[in-house]
C-alpha cells in the first residue's frame, strides 16, 4: 500500500538548526525559492550474459568508471534481459519491459544499451573497452554537471522474506511538477561490489502532482527470491516523469 503525507519539508534534511536560522542563500533551504541539489546520475546498462565480447567489453568501460569516479559519483544498474529464454540466468521481465518503454522501436534495439538519467542520454554498442569508456564517460560528465530541485531519501530493512522500503520525495524551488513516478528496485553487487545487478524493479503508482515546499511518503514491501544473496543487496528509488522519461533524483540505500 502506498502512503501519501504532507509534511513540513525542513524535516527531511535532518538538519540541527532550525529553518529559521538558515541563510536565506542556502541553496538546500527549502524556503529559499532557488533551493536544488546536485543530482545524482542514474545509468542503466542492458546486456545479456551471452552477449559475448561487446558486453564484456561495456561491462569493463564501467567498471574503469567506478574506479575513476567513485561509486558515489552515480549509479550503475546493469538490467539483464533477454528475448530468447535461457540466455541469461540473471534476466528479468521487468526489465525488458524497462528497455522496451526506453526503445520502443524495434529497429533501434540492440545491446549493449546504456541510458543516462531515463531519456536525457543514450550510449549504444560496445566495439571494445576502451571506445565504450570514453563514449561513456563524455555522457556522464555532462549529467554531473545538472542541478536538481528534487530530493531521494529512502529506508530499506529486511523484515522475515520482505524489504520493507519508507521514501520521502521532495520538490525544492519554486515550480511544481506534475506526472511524477516512483520506481524502486533492488539490486545486488557481485564481483567486489563492482557490478550491480538489478533483481526486482518496480513501477510505484503515479503520486501525480507534486508541489514545491511538500514531502510524499512512499511505502512499499518488496518480496525476497530465493536466489537472491541478501548480504549484497541495496535499494534504489527513483523520480521520473512518466511523459518524457527523464530521470529526476535517484538514491541507493544498503539494507538495514
Amino acid at each position: 500500500m502506498i502512503k501519501y503525507s504532507y509534511i513540513v519539508l525542513c524535516s527531511l534534511f535532518f538538519i540541527t538548526v532550525a529553518c529559521s536560522d538558515l541563510d536565506r542563500t542556502n541553496p538546500l533551504d527549502p524556503k529559499n525559492p532557488n533551493s536544488k541539489r546536485t543530482e545524482t546520475v542514474l545509468i542503466e546498462s542492458f546486456v545479456n550474459q551471452s552477449g559475448g565480447e561487446v558486453i564484456t567489453s561495456s561491462i569493463e568501460a564501467f567498471e574503469r568508471l567506478l574506479t575513476e569516479y567513485g561509486k558515489e559519483s552515480f549509479i550503475y544498474l546493469e538490467h539483464h534481459i533477454e528475448k530468447t529464454s535461457g540466455t541469461d540466468p540473471w534476466a528479468l521481465d521487468a526489465s525488458l519491459s524497462r528497455y522496451l518503454l526506453l526503445v520502443p522501436q524495434t529497429d533501434e534495439q540492440a545491446i549493449p544499451d546504456v541510458m543516462f538519467n531515463g531519456s536525457q542520454a543514450r550510449v549504444q554498442g560496445a566495439s571494445d573497452t576502451e571506445a565504450a569508456y570514453q563514449r561513456y564517460k563524455i555522457a556522464l560528465e555532462a549529467e554531473l554537471t545538472r542541478e536538481t530541485t528534487f530530493t531521494v531519501e529512502q529506508q530499506a530493512a529486511i523484515s522475515g522474506n520482505q524489504i520493507d522500503v519508507s521514501t520521502d520525495i521532495a520538490k525544492l524551488g519554486n515550480t511544481n511538477s506534475s506526472d511524477i513516478v516512483v520506481i524502486m528496485a533492488v539490486i545486488e553487487t557481485v564481483n567486489t561490489g563492482i557490478r550491480q545487478i538489478v533483481r526486482s524493479w518496480e513501477s510505484v503508482k503515479s503520486i501525480g502532482d507534486l508541489v514545491h515546499g511538500e514531502i510524499v511518503s512512499v511505502d512499499r514491501s518488496i518480496d525476497i527470491q530465493n536466489d537472491w544473496d541478501t548480504d549484497n543487496l541495496k535499494c534504489v528509488v527513483l523520480v521520473q516523469d512518466a511523459q518524457s522519461l527523464q530521470v529526476f533524483q535517484c538514491n541507493s540505500v544498503d539494507l538495514k
